[in-house]
């Protein structure tokens, strides 16, 4: 793991126990959809379907057409426009979820910035799905502080030795964890002057995490000199790696994120709409 990674969120578009160790696989799950019936792949990644008994699996593709010409039938059009469609419907759901749930706290936390709530509200959805009590331990992280408190390594996100002394091992593996809705590092939030404590409370409050999320994001802005209006790729990519040009585990983090940035504002707007129109 680089230092520019851990002076990151070090951000994960996941933490399902399912994604692999650093070893050159794909690291990441998207389980944005927590209800059932879905695959492990999430929202983007639709489930294949069994051919009929004592049917080949060949037997299901179109025959190609007499004049030699390569096509697409209308049958495979048709299905996917439904995946096409059944995507959207749980994306959507995920945000409207998001949106009933944390909406003002999305507005409250960007209030003053730049920073659309709707990245807000994206960077989320990628990170946790919403859930306010995630958190994911980083063995290769907690091994990097170990060493930094042992003397074997000089620093670490920011730390030294002699401020990792007195860390119990409870408290390495709290500044070894990501938590909460946008999966913040424990040693980045002690970093900023945040209690971790042994269980990172004080990071799975959303007000504060949210709060917490922005100042990042802001440090980061400054930083790479960045736009919080416009430059919303860089964003998304910097905060899961630590730089604007960084490479993602997962190659989708990014654009999965510009799409539910793009709905949630879409659905903000249908929700404006619908109060305008009722009079409320």
């Amino acid at each position: 793991m680089s230092e520019r990674e851990a002076n990151s969120r070090f951000a994960h578009s996941r933490f399902s126990a399912g994604d692999c160790a650093p070893s050159g696989q794909a690291r990441f799950q998207d389980l944005s959809d927590s209800g059932p019936g879905t695959t492990s792949g999430g929202p983007d990644a639709p489930a294949s379907e069994a051919p009929p008994a004592g049917q080949s699996p060949s037997a299901r593709r179109p025959e190609a057409p007499a004049d030699g010409s390569v096509g697409v039938g209308p049958d495979f059009r048709e299905q996917a426009a439904r995946v096409t469609d059944a995507g959207r419907d749980v994306e959507a759901a995920l945000l409207t979820r998001l949106q009933q749930s944390l909406g003002q706290a999305f507005e409250r936390a960007t209030a003053g910035t730049l920073l659309p709530p709707a990245f807000l509200a994206a960077l989320v959805a990628n990170e946790s799905g919403g859930r306010i009590n995630a958190s994911r331990f980083e063995q290769a992280v907690y091994g990097a502080l170990q060493k930094v408190r042992q003397g074997q390594r000089p620093r670490y996100g920011g730390f030294i030795r002699e401020q990792l002394q007195d860390k119990t091992p409870g408290e390495l593996r709290a500044l070894a964890t990501s938590w909460g809705l946008t999966q913040i590092m424990g040693f980045n939030a002690a970093a900023r002057g945040i209690a971790v404590g042994f269980t990172g409370e004080s990071l799975l409050d959303p007000e504060a995490h949210l709060a917490l999320a922005v100042r990042m994001l802001s440090e980061f802005a400054e930083r790479f000199k960045l736009d919080l209006a416009r430059d919303f790729a860089a964003l998304f990519n910097t905060w899961n790696t630590g730089s604007p040009d960084g490479r993602t585990y997962d190659p989708e983090y990014v654009p999965r994120g510009l799409r539910r940035l793009e709905l949630y504002q879409e659905l903000a707007r249908q929700l404006t709409g619908d109060r305008e129109e009722s009079g409320a």
